[in-house]
């Protein structure tokens, strides 16, 4: 149901693969919440990380035509917090990140793991409007600590606001539907997010799919 719900499986559809030739997706859910740490809620640990990373090894393992040079981790919100956690504590294991709404504050982040990560490609998505995990408190702050690191391909897209793209929904006014602030992981599902990088105009799934380990 969360997966159906939230367009994970976009991740299997033809438009998205065609970036990758044909990829796996492997879509984890928590029984409770990743946020769940060992001393409290979103305190800078998880209760499944060990689990997680585990599960992420052993479908590896599983399937041997897996490029393990292009292996990319991401998530929402709670999925966010745990993908910061992994990208974190397994830096090396993952080719690049792309993190939505991601709820790992950024004063639980030290500037020796910021410093660690800082060669990682990431691409963080968030809205103005989200009120659950307020930017100026997560993403941004975080964002810029990576940048002023020395970080290199590092990449932040901030909307206004999350607003309906397919048409079919709008307000009395005919505008499109504005949905709540925090679920700015519908432009990533929808493939949506993109940017100019060295002058060209580059999806986030584009970008994605060009990193590698080497």
């Amino acid at each position: 149901i969360p997966i159906s719900g939230n367009k994970a499986a976009n991740f299997a559809s033809k438009d998205i693969q065609s970036y990758f030739g044909g990829a796996y997706v492997l879509a984890p859910q928590t029984p409770t919440y990743w946020m769940d740490g060992f001393t409290g809620f979103g305190d800078g640990t998880s209760k499944y990380e060990q689990a997680l990373m585990s599960l992420i090894k052993e479908y590896v393992a599983q399937n041997k035509d897996i490029d393990t040079d292009r292996i990319y981790i991401g998530g929402d919100s709670n999925g966010g917090y745990m993908t910061m956690l992994l990208i974190r504590d397994y830096k090396d294991y993952f080719a690049a990140a792309v993190v939505a709404c991601e709820a790992l504050k950024d004063s639980l982040i030290t500037d020796e793991q910021i410093n660690d990560m800082k060669d990682l490609p990431i691409w963080f998505v968030a809205a103005k409007t989200d009120t659950v995990v307020p930017p100026n408190d997560y993403m941004i702050p975080t964002y810029n600590r990576l940048v002023n690191a020395g970080a290199k391909d590092v990449h932040m897209s901030l909307f206004d606001n999350v607003v309906d793209t397919s048409s079919l929904y709008k307000k009395s006014d005919k505008t499109p539907y504005e949905y709540n602030g925090h679920w700015s992981w519908i432009y990533v599902y929808n493939n949506e997010v993109s940017k100019l990088i060295n002058g060209k105009k580059t999806t986030m799934m584009q970008w994605l799919a060009s990193k590698t380990l080497d």
